[in-house]
């Protein structure tokens, strides 16, 4: 009789006290700010790719998003946050380019930008000072006009459209000015804030160029089908991935955002879970661009891709 009744008690134990234990032992969350200054439907995919990543690795990192907010709000936002975040993460190279006049006491994750050595942002990618980490999608612009030209052998001249006051577009202009001028291309470039513009731009030099270039910039992006209809017979190449799915784009050379995501994830965890140093946390790249060219476009356009460059790309319909 003693030894059921010790029995009983002991099982009543394990009922009341393991629901503690199992709470006890549930990793606590870990609160993060995402936030991007304008407007862009590229920011609002990548935010949700990571959010997809971060499931996966860590379901205990809980992100809240600010999307699309004046720039003026951003300073405001960032101190609310050092007081409710464990780190925040900055999506947009308008958005990256705060930091070369700000600073924040939270860890802090680039993203969607170009080169943060470029942009003022950092020094070393290696070895990341100011708190800062994250991913970075530059591609040598040299590279990329050269991959162009592979699709495009008779290229000699281009017309590079590039977004009024974007940070990435003095970085666009610069290097592409440079390649052009290793590369030996005649080089033209028109800065655009609005849909006019880009219309006006195109009319100016389309039948005149070889191809046009689509910088890195939300406007060009968000408005390359309308970019690609203007051309008309002229090629249009860009330096982001998503045009060259439908919008028209014959090709571009790029990263792949998904790999991107997945580093940015990983570099998070890294931080925030796994508690290593974030300047032991390089700025990712894509270790392996690759091109990809619209073959509907290439045939509509009249192009003919040497076979050696097929088989090194991929290719879409």
């Amino acid at each position: 009789m003693k030894k059921e009744f010790l029995l009983c008690l002991f099982t009543l134990s394990i009922l009341i006290i393991s629901p503690f234990s199992f709470a006890d032992n549930e990793p606590k969350p870990i609160y993060v700010g995402v936030v991007w200054v304008g407007q862009s439907s590229e920011a609002d995919i990548r935010y949700h790719g990571l959010a997809k990543e971060l499931k996966q690795l860590a379901p205990q990192i809980k992100l809240e998003a600010k999307k699309e907010i004046s720039p003026n709000k951003l300073s405001t936002l960032v101190r609310k946050w050092e007081k409710t975040k464990s780190a925040v993460i900055f999506v947009r190279s308008i958005t990256v380019k705060w930091l070369t006049t700000h600073n924040t006491s939270l860890p802090v994750f680039i993203t969607l930008c170009n080169n943060p050595v470029y942009l003022g942002v950092l020094e070393n990618l290696t070895a990341p000072e100011k708190n800062i980490t994250g991913t970075t999608y530059y591609v040598p612009i040299l590279n990329q006009i050269q991959f162009f030209k592979t699709v495009l052998p008779e290229m000699n001249s281009i017309l590079l459209l590039h977004e009024t006051g974007h940070p990435s577009g003095i970085i666009d202009e610069t290097e592409t000015r440079n390649a052009c001028k290793e590369l030996n291309l005649q080089y033209y470039d028109a800065p655009c804030a609005t849909k006019e513009d880009l219309s006006n731009a195109i009319k100016q030099y389309r039948g005149k160029v070889s191809a046009i270039i689509i910088g890195n910039h939300a406007l060009g992006l968000d408005l390359a089908k309308h970019i690609a209809t203007e051309a008309r017979s002229t090629p249009v190449f860009s330096f982001l991935h998503r045009p060259v799915k439908y919008n028209g784009i014959l090709a571009v050379y790029t990263s792949d955002p998904q790999v991107l995501d997945h580093k940015l994830a990983q570099s998070v965890v890294d931080v925030l879970v796994n508690h290593k140093p974030i300047n032991s946390i390089p700025v990712q790249m894509d270790d392996h661009p690759k091109g990809t060219i619209n073959m509907t476009v290439a045939k509509k356009l009249g192009i003919k891709i040497p076979y050696d460059v097929l088989d090194s790309v991929n290719t879409i319909e």
